[in-house]
């Protein structure tokens, strides 16, 4: 019972990690966004990345500048280990600017919208770290995913992604080399995240362990009432032995060696 207990406790430490609302688990308000993410099957620049040029920007004309980025995964055409956005001139030679790392992500919600936020450690004359944030939008009467321009504001970059897939999280998948403003992309259907597959293991683990252990108590040991419960003793100090963890953990840290352990 007490192996038991020890691998749920595992799991549950594994759920919170995998639960965050970041690019890593690529899921946000219950819903997975892994399937939008675009694979550079044959490594070719057609694939890998969604894309949209720049909106009209103080002296910057509109299509000055093309963005290319992919959720929850580096984009291809970016040309760079890690890089998740990336901003390039239309036209020119010079190479990719990174606007997103993979690394730095984290999910968001605003304006009643889900957005990825990518963001550098590239600081830019605005004082700003030079970001990408994409929102996603559901749009029923949209069977690919379309991207408005991407709009500037001292070096915040933000685009809009829309269409139907992006209404229950599903995917899509395509070229990310768009002539237009619009980055096109067709569906891709994609199954539960990592963070729900967790989540289900734990519960069904729980539920075995709980009915099981009062199975166990009730028949074999003839316990009863809340001793039935599977290692209730464990659980009731469960708290305590938290407390303890975490300082044990923190007096490694600031190596202030803690009150330590007495000798029994």
């Amino acid at each position: 019972m007490k192996i038991i207990a020890s691998i749920l406790l595992v799991l549950a430490i594994a759920t919170m990690a995998f639960g965050q609302g970041s690019p890593s688990s690529c899921s946000h308000g219950g819903v997975n966004y892994g399937s939008l993410s675009n694979e550079n099957i044959d490594n070719s620049d057609k694939i890998g990345s969604y894309s949209a040029l720049s909106a009209a920007s103080g002296t910057n004309p509109q299509g000055k500048y093309r963005f290319y980025w992919n959720i929850c995964g580096v984009a291809t055409q970016c040309k760079s280990s890690g890089t998740a956005a990336c901003q390039m001139t239309v036209g020119g030679t010079a190479a990719p600017t990174a606007v997103g790392l993979l690394n730095q992500g984290s999910w968001q919600t605003v304006g009643g919208l889900t957005s990825l936020q990518y963001t550098t450690s590239s600081k830019c004359s605005s004082g700003n770290m030079r970001t990408m944030v994409i929102s996603m939008q559901c749009n029923q009467n949209s069977n690919t995913i379309q991207a408005t321009l991407v709009s500037e504001d001292k070096c915040i970059y933000s685009t809009t992604m829309s269409g139907k897939d992006l209404c229950g999280g599903g995917g899509g998948s395509g070229s990310g080399d768009n002539s237009g403003s619009n980055g096109g992309a067709s569906p891709k259907k994609g199954g539960i995240g990592g963070g729900w597959i967790f989540i289900i293991i734990l519960l069904s683990v729980t539920v075995v362990y709980i009915v099981g252990g009062i199975i166990f108590n009730a028949k074999v040991k003839h316990q009863h009432g809340s001793d039935m419960f599977p290692n209730k003793e464990m659980w009731v100090n469960f708290g305590g032995l938290i407390k303890d963890g975490v300082f044990f953990i923190k007096s490694k840290v600031t190596g202030t060696g803690g009150q330590g352990y007495q000798q029994v």
